[in-house]
């Protein structure tokens, strides 16, 4: 995303930018961006990621920078990195159509989630998830699985299935672990309140009537759950 709020795609080191339609971006010798089917030298980019950071800057082969302009416009004609010239990466995660092997999610503990409302997250067995209930049982437990190749989780419900969030943000459950069923947790050092992102990039959300959607583009105090762990932590 880049520095006015318009998404853009990037790789590490020297790489090709390829759109949605498979076609490589290529920054011409004018500084002006096109879509290319072909790789060449102009097809290829230095991508450089702050270390410890999201954001990263990208120069063409023609050592000029690439620059969101006010007006959406994307050239590649600076020759420094500032505020213009940075991009924020929204990696998303790619899982083939089988979806994931046992062997590749590792199994974390049992967990109940507690909303910002002071209630649990229940996953009621006709697959309707909310978040109402003032005790924990086993309704209220989630298996929690981490995906070490991928950096994510998986969250899998008493009733076997995974979570699910779709792209317009309803939440739902399915038998296998592709895409839509993994997420970023992001639990704030020494604390046990965690934001859960989905991989649309968009947060999961405890909302006052009680529905669980994924939906939210910031972590406010909605966004927040609050950890009981039930069994062993391994993470």
């Amino acid at each position: 995303m880049s520095a006015y709020g318009g998404a853009v795609l990037a790789g590490s080191a020297v790489a090709l930018l390829q759109s949605a339609g498979a076609a490589g971006l290529s920054a011409g010798a004018t500084a002006a961006t096109s879509i290319a089917d072909t790789v060449r030298e102009w097809e290829l980019f230095h991508v450089e990621i702050l270390e410890g950071s999201e954001k990263a800057c990208i120069r063409s082969t023609h050592g000029k920078f690439l620059s969101a302009e006010q007006n959406g416009g994307i050239i590649a004609n600076h020759d420094e990195a500032l505020d213009s010239e940075m991009f924020e990466i929204h990696w998303q995660i790619s899982v083939d159509a089988g979806g994931l092997r046992e062997d590749q999610l590792m199994f974390v503990g049992a967990a109940a989630f507690k909303t910002h409302h002071e209630v649990f997250v229940t996953v009621f067995p006709s697959g309707l998830i909310r978040g109402q209930a003032r005790e924990i049982s086993p309704g209220e437990l989630v298996s929690v699985y981490y995906v070490e190749s991928l950096r994510c989780f998986a969250l899998k419900s008493h009733l076997g299935q995974w979570l699910c969030a779709t792209p317009g943000g309803p939440l739902e459950f399915r038998d296998k672990v592709r895409e839509w069923e993994l997420f970023h947790v992001e639990i704030p050092e020494g604390s046990e309140k965690a934001c859960i992102r989905s991989n649309h990039g968009k947060f999961l959300c405890a909302e006052q009537d009680g529905c669980i959607v994924a939906n939210r583009d910031k972590a406010l105090d909605f966004e927040m759950f609050e950890i009981h762990w039930q069994s062993s932590r391994h993470f």
